[in-house]
């Protein structure tokens, strides 16, 4: 999504980041590369669901995993370093959202975009 919405001049940095985040995995450079990304993105957080809706899908049987998780009694949490805006539609439309805990990049809307 961001490759998307922030253009391709923002591919070096994000290439920095990511060498950055495999050096050292507790460093703090791969959110500061998201957020410099973000800060590109000039789209409303509709368009951007909107995109990602077009482009992307969960994978079947979500629903069905965390039935299963949850039958055996343990806790159900989704992490990741995509954003919440499409995490947590995903997890909506599969009928779980209210049943995991969510662990992922946030991202809010100013008057610009994200």
């Amino acid at each position: 999504m961001l490759r998307h919405f922030a253009g391709d001049a923002w591919l070096p940095d994000l290439e920095a980041g990511l060498d950055a985040l495999g050096r050292d995995p507790a460093s703090p450079n791969w959110v500061d590369t998201l957020q410099r990304g973000c800060a590109l993105v000039h789209a409303s957080r509709a368009e951007c669901l909107a995109y990602v809706r077009a482009n992307f899908v969960a994978r079947p049987g979500l629903a069905e995993l965390v039935a299963a998780a949850e039958r055996r009694g343990i806790e159900v949490h989704v992490v990741g370093f995509a954003f919440d805006l499409y995490v947590e539609d995903f997890l909506r439309e599969a009928g779980v959202l209210d049943r995991v805990s969510l662990h992922c990049g946030r991202v809010r809307e100013t008057g610009d975009g994200l």
